[in-house]
């Protein structure tokens, strides 16, 4: 993912944190980490991604279902997969 396209999400990403509600914010996780994690692929080094979307704790368990199904899908592509969420490291 290059420069351009990370600045346009990181927009996307706030715009939605401004106007949608906190389970709107949960919905998008899975599609946003998945991304970060799969543009690092291949690049021969542990992947650290930083997850800075909250919701509030809403959907804490099922984000956290997440974080484990990527890096289950992308763990053979890694050394390892560290993700940083509300500063506990999963």
């Amino acid at each position: 993912m290059d420069v351009d396209a990370l600045l346009t999400l990181r927009a996307d990403v706030e715009k939605m944190l401004v106007e949608g509600a906190a389970v709107a914010r949960s919905d998008v996780i899975a599609k946003f980490l998945d991304e970060a994690v799969s543009a690092k692929r291949g690049k021969y080094y542990s992947a650290r991604v930083y997850l800075n979307i909250s919701e509030y704790g809403i959907r804490q368990k099922e984000t956290e279902a997440i974080i484990a199904e990527v890096k289950a899908r992308y763990g053979s592509s890694f050394e390892a997969i560290s993700v940083l969420w509300k500063g506990r490291l999963y």
